[in-house]
Formats: structure tokens, C-alpha cells, sequence
């Protein structure tokens, strides 16, 4: 709902806040990380990139395994992508 110019800098001041930093180093989590990784998932699924969308989330499980609770959302963008829009076998196996 931002502009890019606007989402980029939020990103930024995200990035770059003391607080997320001084709990990456200190407590040694990945959440951040995970997260980013999240949505690059679901930027590829709504922009019907489907392969791409697949490693993403294979790298986000290897991150960490909570990242299956979106193994649904990656179904569905399956399902939208394959049985939704003009089936076919070939489709089916060859995205």
C-alpha cells in the first residue's frame, strides 16, 4: 500500500534500527531474516513465479522450520497457477 520510495526506507529504518540489531547479536535470532525471506516468497507468488517462489521457501524451512505454517499460501499460489488458469498436463509438470 506504499509507495516504493516510502516501503524502501521503512525497510531501511528497519534494518538499521539498534533495537533489531542489539537483539540479532545478543539473542542470536533469525526472525528478521526468516521474514525477509517470507516475502520474497509471497512477492514471487503474486507476481506468478512460481519456480523462484519454491526455493525461497525451501531456504526459509532451512532458516527455520516455523516457515511451514506458509506451506498453505504456497499451495495456493500452486493451485491458482496450475488448476485455476487454463489446466493442462503439460502445465502441470513442466511450470
Amino acid at each position: 500500500r506504499f509507495s516504493a520510495k516510502k516501503a524502501t526506507f521503512l525497510s531501511g529504518m528497519f534494518l538499521l534500527s539498534p533495537a533489531v540489531i542489539l537483539n540479532s547479536a545478543i539473542w542470536g535470532q533469525v526472525d528478521s531474516i526468516f521474514t525477509l525471506f517470507v516475502l520474497i516468497m509471497l512477492s514471487l507468488l503474486m507476481n506468478k513465479k512460481t519456480i523462484p517462489a519454491y526455493f525461497v521457501f525451501a531456504i526459509a524451512i532451512f532458516i527455520k522450520p516455523q516457515a511451514l505454517f506458509y506451506a498453505p499460501v504456497l499451495m495456493f499460489g500452486i493451485i491458482e497457477h496450475v488448476f485455476l488458469d487454463n489446466f493442462s498436463g503439460k502445465k502441470f509438470f513442466f511450470l
